[in-house]
């Protein structure tokens, strides 16, 4: 049976998150915190989650990991910056090198909307997106299901450019399981490393549940912890203490022959102070 880590993701509509309530969310329903860096916002439209620093934090506080997602602007992506890693990952602040991972959400950015343009800016999109993440030394993953890529994508078949990416599926049907399935857009079975299976709420603050192959969550987590605790630079060795330079063998033969020339020298004028005496 394969070993599952529980986590829960949220966004900015959860807003600040109490400490207690993080508590109780790390206690009941996993180790594992996804916060979204960059998407719909309630409070300022698209863009970076304000909240993402506060929800951060408050994740570790309550010793659990931490990794994000950003939502791109399918539905503009021509405009500067459409993917959102640059402003996600600055609204993550200091908790950005903890990340486990960063994933690109491919879904529709509303309900109802399909893509209606050349399907070769969207992949343009989620390129420069991955690019991105990667840049920056961060993981790069990508979270979809079928009905979700497919309005963005359209036909299943065209993911073979990303199967090379690591797959957060989602598919609610209340199994807190990743055996089984065969998610399409079809990605290599080894790909599939994460699942978003239902929904919850604790004290007013509503996330959702996943659970993902334990062995993967542990690999990213010796990355994050390496890329957050870089290796400090060796020290430069100390000076040599300041003195009279040894003396070698060579040195010493030309000390004595000098000082056999000084005391030939010495004799001469005394034989020459005896004469003029």
């Amino acid at each position: 049976m394969m070993d599952l880590t529980y986590a829960i993701d949220l966004s900015s509509y959860q807003r600040h998150v109490p400490d207690e309530t993080w508590q109780a969310i790390r206690r009941d329903h996993g180790s594992l915190a996804i916060v979204q860096l960059y998407g719909g916002n309630p409070d300022t439209g698209w863009g970076p989650n304000h909240y993402a620093y506060s929800q951060l934090w408050g994740a570790v506080r309550a010793d659990m990991l931490i990794a994000g997602y950003v939502l791109p602007r399918w539905d503009l992506p021509l405009e500067p910056d459409s993917d959102g890693v640059a402003q996600g990952l600055e609204a993550a602040g200091d908790a950005a090198p903890s990340l486990l991972f960063v994933a690109i959400d491919v879904e529709p950015v509303r309900q109802g909307w399909r893509r209606d343009y050349d399907i070769t800016y969207a992949h343009t999109l989620l390129a420069t997106a991955i690019e991105r993440v990667r840049s920056a030394g961060h993981y790069p993953i990508i979270y979809t299901n079928r009905w979700a890529w497919g309005a963005v994508f359209g036909h299943p078949n065209s993911t073979s450019a990303y199967r090379d990416l690591d797959l957060w599926y989602a598919q609610w049907d209340g199994v807190d399981s990743i055996e089984g399935i065969s998610p399409s857009p079809p990605w290599p079975s080894d790909r599939l490393v994460g699942k978003q299976y239902s929904s919850n709420s604790l004290a007013g603050t509503s996330f959702d549940l996943n659970v993902f192959r334990s062995d993967w969550v542990q690999a990213r987590a010796i990355e994050a912890y390496v890329r957050a605790h870089p290796p400090q630079p060796t020290p430069a060795p100390p000076s040599p203490p300041v003195g009279p330079a040894p003396v070698g063998p060579d040195l010493a033969a030309e000390v004595a022959r000098l000082r056999e020339r000084l005391e030939a020298v010495e004799a001469r004028l005394a034989r020459l102070r005896e004469a003029l005496s």
